[in-house]
C-alpha cells in the first residue's frame, strides 16, 4: 500500500482498542479511535477515514444511533462501516447490520486478527 488507508474504531473497550490498533498498524493501516458514538462521528467528519469499525453496544450512545447519524451526514455517509458485536445469532446480526447500513459485521469473541484484517481489506476493496 502506497498511501496508508485510515481505519476508525469506535469502541469503548480499551483492551480491544489496543489489540485492534496493534493488528491494524502491523497490517499497514493508519489507526484512529474514539470511545463513544459522538466522538466517533466528530472524528469521522474531521479525519475522513477510509473505513469505520463500529461497536454495536457502545456506552450511552449505541451503534445503531451512531450509524444512523454517520449515514445521514453527506460528507461521511459513503464511508463503509463494519459492525463489531458480541451478539450471538448470526442471522439476526447479519440482518441488523445490513438494515443499519453496515457492509459487514464481526463477532468480537469469535474473530481472529487475520479475519479482522481480511474483512477490513475486503471492505476497502483491497485484493489479498
Amino acid at each position: 500500500m502506497d498511501v496508508k488507508k485510515k481505519i476508525l474504531l469506535i469502541d469503548d473497550d480499551e483492551a480491544l482498542t489496543k489489540v485492534y490498533k496493534n493488528a491494524l498498524e502491523e497490517a499497514g493501516f493508519e489507526f484512529i479511535s474514539a470511545n463513544s458514538g459522538p466522538i466517533g462521528i466528530e472524528k469521522a467528519g474531521a479525519e475522513k477515514p477510509d473505513l469505520i469499525l463500529l461497536d454495536v453496544m457502545i456506552g450511552k450512545s449505541n451503534g445503531p444511533e451512531t450509524i444512523i447519524k454517520l449515514k445521514s451526514d453527506e460528507t461521511i455517509k459513503a464511508i463503509p462501516v463494519i459492525f463489531l458485536t458480541n451478539i450471538e445469532g448470526e442471522q439476526n446480526t447479519t440482518r441488523f447490520a445490513a438494515e443499519a447500513g453496515a457492509i459487514d459485521y464481526l463477532i468480537k469473541s469469535e474473530t481472529s486478527m487475520k479475519e479482522l484484517i481480511g474483512k477490513v481489506k475486503k471492505g476497502l476493496g483491497i485484493k489479498e
